[in-house]
């Protein structure tokens, strides 16, 4: 466990803790939730043969999302993320230091098991990707479409307030203008990025 995960997630996990004791022995839950607002700490990993996966070492960042819930079963709302990478191999990326990675989503959600206290959820997002390039003395940008897909695991701790766990997969496709032949490999970047966190429930 690194040192910034560390050093988020003991206060967090404290806060949580003092939020139960302050509650009842047996707290009632409300089924009848308009909507979620989670915040989570993001540990992402490229995968594939890519630009990113091959030259970059990924740094720790952060998730917001909002839901609301048409049904029990059914979500929508929005996402964003960004987290930043630092370039290890310049022979893969090209002439840049370090990048910010920023993704912006609609989604759409599915609960594939819900209780009162434990849930499983698979989700969709439409959305945009952008990547902001630092040089020695000027910046980038690269843009383009995103798609993610994940699943993620919550466990309400209150009435108002639980824990998740996500996994977030993204399938960036930019705008880069590169040769043909690497166009596959600048273009299109695959992320996984599992996230974990506290939610939020509104009424």
């Amino acid at each position: 466990m690194n040192s910034s995960f560390r050093n988020w997630f003991w206060p967090l996990l404290c806060f949580c803790s003092m939020l139960v004791r302050g509650q009842k022995e047996k707290p009632v839950f409300d089924d009848d939730i308009l909507g979620e607002i989670g915040v989570s700490y993001v540990l992402p990993q490229a995968w594939g043969d890519n630009f990113v996966s091959k030259g970059y070492d990924l740094k720790n960042g952060l998730n917001v999302e909002g839901l609301v819930l048409i049904t029990k079963k059914w979500q929508v709302g929005a996402q964003y993320g960004y987290f930043k990478g630092n370039v290890t191999n310049i022979d893969a990326v090209g002439a840049i230091l370090s990048s910010r990675i920023t993704h912006i989503h609609a989604v759409g959600g599915y609960s594939i098991l819900g209780t009162t206290k434990f849930g499983i959820r698979t989700g969709l997002g439409i959305g945009y990707a952008k990547y902001n390039h630092k040089q020695s003395t000027t910046k980038l940008m690269d843009d383009g479409f995103s798609i993610a897909t994940n699943v993620s695991f919550s466990y309400r701790l209150g009435n108002s307030m639980g824990i998740y766990a996500k996994l977030d997969h993204y399938w960036d496709f930019l705008s880069i203008d590169t040769a043909p032949e690497l166009t596959d490999y600048f273009r299109r970047t695959q992320i996984f990025a599992l996230s974990i966190g506290i939610k939020f429930y509104v009424f």
